[in-house]
């Protein structure tokens, strides 16, 4: 799996870094940069509000549902 996120990462040579948003907000813009041809994306987990990480995860599961990013670390 490795080896083949790194040949993505070359590939695509843009990575959108999410972090800071809310649950509601997570699908229009994932949606929002694959139109815009970004198609990949990090949802950050906030290490300061460990109360967040159950939403962040729900995001992560949400944008990988819809999507079907195939690709997902926790």
């Amino acid at each position: 799996m490795r080896e083949k996120t790194i040949e993505r990462i070359k590939e695509s040579k843009i990575i959108a870094i999410m972090r800071g948003m809310e649950e509601d907000l997570i699908l229009p813009l994932a949606e929002a940069l694959l139109k815009g041809g970004i198609s990949m994306m990090e949802i950050n987990f906030n290490q300061a509000k460990p109360e967040s990480f159950q939403s962040t995860r729900r995001s992560i599961e949400a944008v990988n549902k819809k999507f079907s990013c195939g690709v997902v670390n926790y």
